[in-house]
């Protein structure tokens, strides 16, 4: 699956979404609040994840993979190991 660079638009399942971090190893993300996707890119399996914090700090691990949000596990043991994409919703062009 071809993944266009990070700040790049990027359409999904008929939304468009902006990439903010991909990667098969751990990665942060810090973020005013939104709505956010994780994506598996090798099975192209999606989990969609509302954040209401003003500032968020979003850590995904692909290798249990899982979302935290400040710490707070979101997501644990989401789909298969692999490379994740954490994609953001564009209000602009959706």
């Amino acid at each position: 699956m071809l993944i266009h660079k990070i700040g790049k638009n990027f359409y999904h399942d008929g939304v468009n979404w902006t990439v903010v971090s991909i990667g098969n190893k751990k990665f942060e993300h810090e973020s005013p609040k939104g709505i956010f996707a994780l994506v598996n890119l090798d099975d192209m399996d999606c989990v969609v994840v509302f954040i209401r914090s003003k500032r968020v700090k979003i850590t995904v691990n692909p290798s249990i993979p899982s979302l935290k949000a400040d710490g707070e596990e979101l997501i644990t043991e989401y789909g298969s190991r692999g490379t994740y994409a954490l994609l953001k919703y564009d209000h602009i062009k959706n």
